[in-house]
Parts: structure tokens; C-alpha cells; sequence
């Protein structure tokens, strides 16, 4: 399925949720990223490097 199916642009709310099954990414206007899945995998061969006023692990 092409890409542009998967895509929803939301005037209202000013985002642009991309969808794949259960898992989707959500690119806001504010310069927010979100993404939600059963699963989130990250995976580096070096670094992993976090850089934001704070970090909410839980």
C-alpha cells in the first residue's frame, strides 16, 4: 500500500499521524514527535544519546 494511504493529515489539531497496523507516529505542529505500538525497539551499534530539560522514564 503506498505511503500516502497511510498518511492523515489533521488540520484541526495540527498533526500528521502516520499509521501502520497498531503502530502509529504522530508528527505536531509544535515540533512534538509521538509514537505508540505494542512494542518500541530502539537499538544502536554505539550511543544512545538523550538531550531534553528532562526525561520522564515512567
Amino acid at each position: 500500500m503506498a505511503l500516502l494511504d497511510r498518511v492523515n493529515w489533521d488540520e484541526r489539531r495540527q498533526r500528521l499521524p502516520i499509521q501502520y497496523g497498531e503502530a502509529v507516529i504522530h508528527l505536531l505542529a509544535d515540533g512534538t514527535i509521538r509514537l505508540e505500538g505494542t512494542r518500541i525497539v530502539q537499538q544502536a551499534d554505539r550511543d544512545i544519546a538523550l538531550s531534553a530539560a528532562w526525561i520522564d522514564l515512567n
